[in-house]
């Protein structure tokens, strides 16, 4: 079912976002990494990308109000994502893939988790080749979305650690990792 409007924090409906289904699926997600006391296997709605005409545009983070921003419009292997206030360039575009990778328009790297890690969180959340023949990838690179607080979404790796604004700090240049998904501010996004 695609999914409808729901409404915004001052009660202004969002618009649909296409190309974007919800079901009762974690897809590839390891159920096993996935917290079930945040996510209970049979109530929670996992979500993903399953159009050609997949969404694209700034993922906007609802605690801070500032976008996901490729660090100084880097093409760089590893370079740290940061958030820093919308400005509608392309090195703040990102597109939800079909095969759940997450891809910056402007260094046409993805989304990924610093050396492969799901240990000692904050793990930064870095950008990397999008490459499905590395045998690390595409467990690394994979991502479900959780019905957040509204109007967001949770973005979940397959390690069960959510995209997160480091200390829930609204400043610019702010980094942002993976960490133990906890229903906070700081690990809502929604896209523009």
């Amino acid at each position: 079912m695609v999914m409808g409007s729901c409404a915004d924090q001052d009660g202004v409906p969002n618009s649909v976002v296409p190309g974007i289904t919800t079901g009762l699926s974690l897809g590839n997600a390891d159920s096993a990494d996935i917290d079930s006391s945040i996510y209970p296997t049979t109530s929670f709605a996992a979500t993903t990308a399953t159009s050609a005409n997949s969404p694209t545009g700034s993922l906007v983070n609802a605690g801070t109000g500032a976008c996901l921003d490729d660090t100084n419009w880097s093409t760089a292997q590893s370079t740290q994502m940061q958030i820093w206030q919308c400005t509608g360039g392309a090195n703040q575009d990102w597109t939800l893939e079909p095969n759940r990778t997450i891809q910056n328009d402007y260094s046409v790297k993805c989304l990924d988790v610093s050396a492969n890690s799901s240990s000692n969180p904050p793990i930064p959340a870095i950008q990397y080749d999008c490459n499905s023949s590395d045998p690390g990838q595409p467990y690394t690179l994979k991502w479900t979305l959780f019905p957040g607080l509204p109007p967001g979404y949770e973005i979940v790796n397959d390690h069960g650690m959510c995209l997160d604004v480091h200390g829930d700090w609204a400043y610019n240049g702010n980094t942002v990792d993976w960490y133990p998904c906890n229903r906070t501010g700081a690990q809502d996004w929604y896209l523009t």
